[in-house]
């Protein structure tokens, strides 16, 4: 009897042991996976996990009814909260950080009349605090003040320049520091409108062209006219997300169907060119293989874009409900994501903000937020680019190392590395750092600041030394020439022409005088300090 009560309490104690095991597996598990693309041949390469799915919050879940169809989201430092566009229910949600209902912004007072959304898209706060509002399906931004009062109402511009036939619907919108604000509006492919604090129609910025290619243009010259109004057309994409980085500039995204060879992100600076820095071997356009492979087929599609810290900014592509994060340089740090109903996935992300390292991001399908947070691989590689940026060149060479150390297939660890050797004109540890990174374009770079620096280690002494010997050569000549003139009764005192002018070094004055009033020097002694300098 004792022996059977003791094999069933080992046999409890086994399935709970095993129970919790297999529950702590499941909980640490996420269901997408991490990754990047390696510079050798652009092929896929797992990665050390990022970020973490740690909360998913419906309506219900903030104290108030289901969300339907919410397009964006941003978060508001100054005003210590969160919005959400609640675009199917016509209404703006404020969540405060411990994701409860602050309040909830559908009627308002518009010059003593109730007003009300329809469907709202776009969101943003500026650095005042004042809320921007894209109300879509009535065609105008709203501004309202921290307590909810309608401050201004902006609708079409009143401008030629905008052009009569130009549709006015914000979808998106931003607002810099100096009052501008900035509108993405659907169907308008001139670019973003950009209008001052008053409304006034400032101008169209970062137009999203796009090119044909030679074989699209051969095709045009030779179709007939129906022929070519079949064809795809050629029209600039529109964009799809904006936001402000630290500069000010604006980071925009847009769609890469018309145009597959652009970067799918543009960062336009205040005079309104696009200086967005690319990688020619990781283009910024999401995914790089296996477009056309699996359940979901078709290039990434990126939604919406915010910015992070220190140069870093993500997108979200609804396409395959991934997350691309990029740095200044243009260089993929990591992707995730997958679509689907599990716990960290998404169907359709529609937009994106960050709080501090945790992202935020609101799915217009599956009618929730999703908030990631960091792991210490992501908290790693942020404060190596961080320390980079700011010259800390030790301290960041600390940290990519930590990177390798969590994952060694980390190319990007090796490229920082490599970039910090550069800037301490380290150029053959620069390119051994390259070469394991399989970055040609940069080890190009180092090998020849080291072609360089070989030469200059060689050549200076060199040629000092041929400058050298030449003047004690000439000086060696000379004084004989002089020797033998002087024995015929003639008097070239070149040694003492050159010794004069190191006198005049000592005493200008008087050695400019000498020179003046008593012919001291000679051109045969200024020939010998020419060379000499």
């Amino acid at each position: 009897m004792r022996k059977i009560i003791s094999f069933f309490i080992v046999l409890v104690l086994f399935i709970t042991i095993t129970s919790v095991s297999v529950g702590a597996i499941s909980i640490n598990q996420t269901p997408y996976t991490t990754y990047t693309y390696s510079y050798a041949n652009q092929d896929e390469q797992l990665s050390t996990q990022s970020y973490i799915a740690s909360k998913v919050l419906y309506g219900e879940d903030l104290g108030t009814v289901a969300l339907k169809n919410p397009k964006d989201i941003f978060i508001s430092d100054v005003n210590n909260c969160y919005y959400i566009s609640d675009t199917g229910n016509d209404r703006i949600l404020t969540v405060g950080f411990n994701n409860i209902l602050i309040n909830e912004l559908k009627v308002f007072n518009n010059n003593g009349n109730e007003d009300m959304f329809s469907e709202p898209s776009g969101i943003y706060a500026d650095k005042s605090g004042y809320l921007f509002i894209a109300d879509s399906g009535n065609n105008r931004l709203l501004k309202f003040d921290k307590e909810y009062n309608l401050i201004r109402e902006y609708k079409k511009p009143d401008s030629t320049l905008f052009g009569e036939d130009v549709p006015f619907k914000p979808i998106s919108v931003a607002v810099a520091d100096e009052g501008n604000i900035y509108i993405i509006c659907e169907g308008v492919y001139q670019g973003i409108v950009e209008i001052d604090e008053q409304g006034e129609f400032v101008g169209f910025i970062g137009a999203n062209k796009t090119s044909p290619t030679l074989w699209d243009r051969f095709w045009l010259s030779v179709s007939t006219k129906q022929q070519r109004d079949n064809m795809q057309s050629f029209t600039p994409v529109t964009f799809t997300g904006i936001d402000l980085d630290e500069m000010n500039f604006l980071l925009a995204t847009a769609q890469l169907e018309n145009n597959q060879g652009n970067s799918g992100v543009k960062r336009i600076n205040l005079g309104g060119n696009d200086v967005i820095r690319t990688n020619s071997k990781i283009p910024m356009t999401g995914d790089l293989r296996n477009y056309n492979s699996g359940s979901i087929t078709g290039r990434s599609s990126f939604n919406d874009v915010c910015y992070i810290s220190d140069g870093v900014f993500a997108v979200v592509d609804i396409t395959r409900s991934r997350i691309f994060f990029y740095s200044e340089d243009g260089d993929l740090l990591f992707a995730f994501g997958s679509s689907g109903s599990q716990v960290g996935n998404m169907m359709s992300p529609s937009g994106i903000d960050s709080n501090g390292l945790s992202i935020y991001i609101v799915d217009s399908t599956a009618n929730q937020i999703v908030i990631f947070e960091p792991t210490v691989y992501c908290r790693t590689m942020f404060n190596a680019i961080k320390n980079y940026r700011e010259g800390h060149y030790e301290l960041s060479d600390k940290y990519f190392n930590q990177l390798l150390k969590q994952n060694s297939n980390c190319e990007l660890a090796y490229i920082g590395m490599g970039k910090a050797q550069l800037r301490k004109n380290e150029y053959k540890s620069a390119m051994q750092s390259f070469k394991l990174a399989n970055n040609k374009e940069y080890y190009s770079s180092a090998l020849k600041g080291y072609r360089k620096s070989i030469l200059e280690k060689i050549f200076i002494p060199t040629f000092i030394s041929v400058v050298v010997i030449s003047v004690f050569l000439i000086i060696r000549v000379l004084t004989k020439k002089e020797k033998k003139i002087e024995d015929k009764g003639k008097n070239i005192p070149l040694l003492e022409d050159i010794e004069h002018g190191f006198y005049l070094i000592l005493h200008p004055f008087k050695g400019y005088g000498d020179i003046k009033y008593e012919g001291a020097g000679s051109l045969t002694a200024g020939a010998v300090f020419f060379l000499l300098y």
